[in-house]
Protein backbone atom coordinates (compact mmCIF):
# COMPACT_ATOMS: atom_id res chain seq x y z
CA UNK A 1 0.00 0.00 0.00
CA UNK A 2 1.35 3.55 -0.76
CA UNK A 3 0.35 6.19 1.34
CA UNK A 4 -0.72 9.56 0.15
CA UNK A 5 -1.27 13.04 1.71
CA UNK A 6 -3.78 15.70 1.99
CA UNK A 7 -1.26 17.72 0.11
CA UNK A 8 -1.45 15.59 -2.81
CA UNK A 9 -5.29 15.39 -2.55
CA UNK A 10 -5.54 18.83 -2.51
CA UNK A 11 -3.36 19.47 -5.62
CA UNK A 12 -5.78 17.19 -7.64
CA UNK A 13 -8.84 16.13 -6.12
CA UNK A 14 -11.14 15.35 -9.12
CA UNK A 15 -7.67 12.89 -9.81
CA UNK A 16 -8.59 10.39 -6.76
CA UNK A 17 -11.60 9.02 -5.35
CA UNK A 18 -12.32 7.70 -1.75
CA UNK A 19 -13.61 4.56 -1.29
CA UNK A 20 -16.22 3.66 1.47
CA UNK A 21 -16.00 0.22 2.99
CA UNK A 22 -19.62 -0.69 2.00
CA UNK A 23 -18.17 -0.51 -2.08
CA UNK A 24 -14.95 -2.83 -0.95
CA UNK A 25 -17.31 -5.39 0.41
CA UNK A 26 -18.72 -5.63 -2.90
CA UNK A 27 -15.86 -7.49 -4.50
CA UNK A 28 -16.89 -10.89 -3.11
CA UNK A 29 -19.30 -10.69 -5.29
CA UNK A 30 -17.04 -10.42 -8.59
CA UNK A 31 -18.17 -6.89 -8.68
CA UNK A 32 -15.52 -5.06 -10.61
CA UNK A 33 -15.62 -1.68 -8.62
CA UNK A 34 -12.49 -0.83 -7.95
CA UNK A 35 -11.51 -1.11 -12.18
CA UNK A 36 -14.41 0.89 -13.02
CA UNK A 37 -13.61 3.78 -11.03
CA UNK A 38 -9.43 3.49 -12.64
CA UNK A 39 -10.65 2.98 -15.90
CA UNK A 40 -12.39 6.57 -15.36
CA UNK A 41 -8.81 8.09 -14.87
CA UNK A 42 -9.67 7.47 -10.70
CA UNK A 43 -6.73 6.41 -8.20
CA UNK A 44 -8.32 4.96 -5.28
CA UNK A 45 -7.83 6.32 -1.83
CA UNK A 46 -8.88 4.86 1.57
CA UNK A 47 -8.60 5.80 5.09
CA UNK A 48 -7.18 4.37 7.84
CA UNK A 49 -10.29 4.29 9.36
CA UNK A 50 -12.00 2.24 6.52
CA UNK A 51 -8.54 0.04 6.89
CA UNK A 52 -9.17 -0.58 10.26
CA UNK A 53 -13.04 -1.63 10.09
CA UNK A 54 -12.21 -4.25 6.89
CA UNK A 55 -9.27 -5.22 9.07
CA UNK A 56 -11.99 -6.01 11.97
CA UNK A 57 -14.62 -7.11 9.45
CA UNK A 58 -12.17 -9.93 8.29
CA UNK A 59 -11.69 -11.57 11.81
CA UNK A 60 -15.70 -12.78 11.24
CA UNK A 61 -16.44 -15.79 9.60
CA UNK A 62 -18.61 -16.76 6.80
CA UNK A 63 -19.33 -14.27 3.59
CA UNK A 64 -18.89 -11.17 5.94
CA UNK A 65 -15.34 -12.02 7.06
CA UNK A 66 -14.12 -13.62 3.54
CA UNK A 67 -15.80 -10.46 1.53
CA UNK A 68 -13.11 -8.37 4.48
CA UNK A 69 -10.34 -10.38 3.21
CA UNK A 70 -10.57 -10.33 0.15
CA UNK A 71 -11.44 -6.73 0.20
CA UNK A 72 -7.97 -6.27 2.04
CA UNK A 73 -5.82 -7.69 -0.49
CA UNK A 74 -7.23 -5.68 -3.08
CA UNK A 75 -6.72 -2.20 -1.59
CA UNK A 76 -2.91 -3.72 -0.67
CA UNK A 77 -2.24 -3.63 -4.13
CA UNK A 78 -4.51 -0.85 -5.61
CA UNK A 79 -5.11 1.58 -3.19
CA UNK A 80 -3.44 4.41 -1.61
CA UNK A 81 -4.37 4.99 1.99
CA UNK A 82 -4.76 8.68 3.64
CA UNK A 83 -3.45 8.31 7.12
CA UNK A 84 -6.18 9.71 9.03
CA UNK A 85 -6.83 10.27 13.24
CA UNK A 86 -9.71 7.98 13.09
CA UNK A 87 -11.59 9.35 16.01
CA UNK A 88 -14.41 9.40 13.92
CA UNK A 89 -16.42 6.77 11.90
CA UNK A 90 -15.64 5.96 9.21
CA UNK A 91 -18.41 7.91 7.06
CA UNK A 92 -17.79 10.92 8.86
CA UNK A 93 -14.20 11.02 8.09
CA UNK A 94 -15.43 10.68 4.48
CA UNK A 95 -17.88 13.29 4.33
CA UNK A 96 -15.70 15.55 5.90
CA UNK A 97 -12.67 15.27 3.72
CA UNK A 98 -14.70 14.68 0.48
CA UNK A 99 -16.66 18.13 1.55
CA UNK A 100 -13.42 19.96 2.56
CA UNK A 101 -11.34 18.74 -0.25
CA UNK A 102 -14.19 18.00 -2.91
CA UNK A 103 -12.88 14.87 -3.73
CA UNK A 104 -15.77 12.26 -5.35
CA UNK A 105 -16.42 9.44 -3.55
CA UNK A 106 -17.37 5.69 -3.74
CA UNK A 107 -19.86 4.28 -1.30
CA UNK A 108 -23.00 1.57 -1.61
CA UNK A 109 -24.42 3.08 1.23
CA UNK A 110 -27.48 5.26 0.46
CA UNK A 111 -27.38 7.41 3.92
CA UNK A 112 -23.73 8.01 3.40
CA UNK A 113 -24.71 9.09 -0.79
CA UNK A 114 -27.50 10.97 0.34
CA UNK A 115 -25.22 13.18 2.65
CA UNK A 116 -23.02 13.74 -0.21
CA UNK A 117 -25.37 14.57 -3.38
CA UNK A 118 -24.91 17.38 -4.95
CA UNK A 119 -22.05 18.89 -2.93
CA UNK A 120 -19.16 16.76 -4.08
CA UNK A 121 -19.59 13.67 -6.80
CA UNK A 122 -20.43 10.00 -6.11
CA UNK A 123 -20.23 6.64 -7.52
CA UNK A 124 -22.86 4.04 -6.57
CA UNK A 125 -22.85 0.75 -7.50
CA UNK A 126 -25.69 -0.26 -9.83
CA UNK A 127 -26.53 -4.22 -9.68
CA UNK A 128 -28.37 -4.55 -12.24
CA UNK A 129 -25.57 -3.51 -14.29
CA UNK A 130 -22.99 -4.82 -12.09
CA UNK A 131 -20.78 -1.61 -12.46
CA UNK A 132 -19.99 1.82 -10.79
CA UNK A 133 -21.97 4.78 -11.73
CA UNK A 134 -22.51 8.25 -11.17
CA UNK A 135 -25.31 10.24 -11.63
CA UNK A 136 -24.13 13.77 -10.49
CA UNK A 137 -22.58 16.01 -12.69
CA UNK A 138 -18.65 14.61 -12.61
CA UNK A 139 -17.17 14.08 -15.89
CA UNK A 140 -13.30 13.15 -16.54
Amino acid sequence: MKEISVRDIESSPRSYVLVDTSVLMLIEERANVLEDLTSRGLKCVVTTTVLRELEKLSKMGGRKGLAARLALKVVQSSCYVLPTEGRKWADEELVDIALRYSVPVATADLELRRKLLRKVPTFYYRKTQRRMESDDYFEI
